[in-house]
């Protein structure tokens, strides 16, 4: 199976080194890992989508109002 994740990141986290992919750590993402498609959150990941796993996924970022939302790029379905 397929491993990756798509999101953003504050500007201060760091790029090398162990990362803590969740809004902890201050990133905000979902992705599959062995088989499963989650958003990496703290302390641990929310499954979404069961036996669903978008081809596309839309990250939207609202600075101003510090949101980040996932669409399926595809069908334009919310996922997180």
């Amino acid at each position: 199976g397929s491993c990756w994740a798509v999101g953003v990141a504050l500007e201060s986290v760091r790029r090398k080194g162990l990362i803590n992919l969740s809004p902890v750590g201050g990133i905000w993402a979902v992705g599959q890992y062995k088989e499963k498609f989650q958003a990496l959150t703290s302390p641990t990941p929310t499954s979404l989508l069961p036996g669903v796993v978008p081809r596309r996924v839309r990250v939207c970022l609202d600075h101003a109002e510090g949101r980040v939302t996932f669409v399926n790029a595809d069908n334009e379905a919310a996922i997180f």
